[in-house]
């Protein structure tokens, strides 16, 4: 739980989904971020798969398949039942908001710029890297 909760909850929403939500529209000039309501819905798909992640854990159906869940320790002789199962479909709710984010952060980059703003002209973090 501790690598799923560290990379999954952790890192990634707050790195990418976090920073990328709030800076990205500042940086290209925009009013307002691209597909709000597919960014809100990623929010909850997050929130959600994160609490039952956890809520999974209390309920002694949590993860049991070590911290990547690699194939030795994740087959059925070494973790019987669903437990891998729901720790995964936790972790596919996390990882679709993650991409509902990206989507919306692309949109924005791509079709939400200032007038003027070409990409050559935008901070390194949004403009560069496309």
């Amino acid at each position: 739980m501790h690598g799923s909760t560290m990379i999954y909850l952790f890192a990634v929403p707050m790195m990418f989904q976090g920073f990328g939500v709030y800076l990205v529209p500042l940086m290209c000039g925009a009013r307002n971020i691209a597909f709000p309501r597919l960014n809100a819905f990623s929010y909850y798909i997050y929130l959600g798969g994160g609490l039952l992640l956890w809520i999974g854990l209390f309920l002694n159906i949590g993860v049991d398949v070590g911290w990547f869940a690699y194939v030795p320790l994740s087959g059925p002789q070494f973790s019987p039942g669903k437990r891998a199962d729901f720790w995964a479909q936790m972790i596919t709710f996390t990882e679709v908001s993650a991409l509902g984010v990206a989507v919306c952060i692309a949109t924005t980059i791509l079709r939400y710029r200032a007038p003027g703003m070409t990409l050559n002209r935008m901070p390194f973090f949004c403009g560069k890297s496309w």
